[in-house]
């Protein structure tokens, strides 16, 4: 179901995450949440253009005015993508200093969706609407990562890493609300990894990065099963996207412990392989 993996990035990141397809400039954003760098992907040349941020970014997604929105350990914030000049919009757990945003997406509405980790299950999930307002959608989290929508926008998917499963809720889209949360799809992290980053198909089905699993996995969220697995060469795997035409599956991943280095040579790279099924394009986020 895939061809050609391989390391395309010319940085390698000490946590990479965060792929999203950036289509009106044909171009992939992913993040160095350690090296606090967001990076703008050029397929053609192999090159990456790098934004140094001084401070850990967890996720970041292109907007409709053509800057960037994302979540740092300061809050969220709006990015000149040429600059990387940093005007911060609200920061909810100042409070909370060992607290740091993590993984987002936006909606099928242009909201942005992003999530924060900390000790103690101190994290939340939070809502960035249109007008710029922020709302918390659930807290007690502890690594929020994964986060996607089925194709009929009626259903939201959610990844809190530790609990080694994917949270499903019934979603309004008109606005913006969690409705009944389903039996989770569990994730079996003993012998998998834990689970981190996640995305759609066109075809409906979840594709679910494994830190510490070496694998990206494809799962069927109404059979409850794993339909295929991409072995990757790097154990602590952190998220898919899809780009290109649709069936480039791009996927981050972070450099290994020290002793493992030797025999990882190609952690923290980005990776690309070809895959039998396209994914459908990313919304940009839109604040009026």
């Amino acid at each position: 179901m895939h061809s050609d993996l391989r390391p395309v990035s010319s940085h390698s990141a000490q946590l990479g995450e965060g792929p999203r397809w950036w289509a009106e400039v044909g171009r992939l954003l992913w993040v160095d949440i350690d090296g606090g760098l967001v990076l703008t992907h050029d397929p053609a040349t192999g090159q990456d253009q790098i934004l140094d941020l001084d401070e850990k970014v967890g996720c970041v997604t292109p907007t409709t005015t053509g800057d960037f929105i994302a979540g740092l350990a300061s809050g969220i914030a709006r990015i000149d993508a040429i600059t990387g000049t940093v005007d911060l919009l609200h920061s909810p757990e100042k409070d909370k200093p060992k607290n740091r945003f993590n993984d987002g997406a936006v909606d099928p509405a242009g909201r942005l969706w992003a999530g924060t980790m900390g000790p103690d299950r101190g994290g939340a999930l939070y809502r960035l609407d249109h007008d710029g307002s922020l709302h918390t959608m659930l807290t007690g989290i502890g690594t929020s990562n994964g986060l996607c929508w089925s194709l009929d926008n009626a259903t939201f998917y959610y990844i809190d890493t530790p609990t080694a499963q994917v949270r499903i809720f019934d979603y309004d889209v008109d606005i913006g609300a969690l409705g009944t949360e389903h039996e989770p799809l569990p994730i079996p992290a003993a012998d998998m990894g834990h689970p981190d980053g996640m995305t759609i198909d066109d075809e409906g089905m979840l594709w679910i990065a494994h830190w510490g699993g070496s694998r990206v996995t494809r799962w069927d969220p109404r059979a409850r099963q794993c339909t295929y697995t991409i072995a990757m060469p790097a154990e602590r795997v952190t998220a898919p996207w899809f780009g290109g035409d649709g069936s480039d599956l791009y996927i981050t991943t972070a450099a290994p412990e020290k002793d493992k280095r030797q025999s990882q040579p190609d952690a923290g790279r980005l990776f690309c392989c070809r895959v039998d099924v396209t994914g459908p394009a990313a919304p940009l986020c839109r604040l009026d």
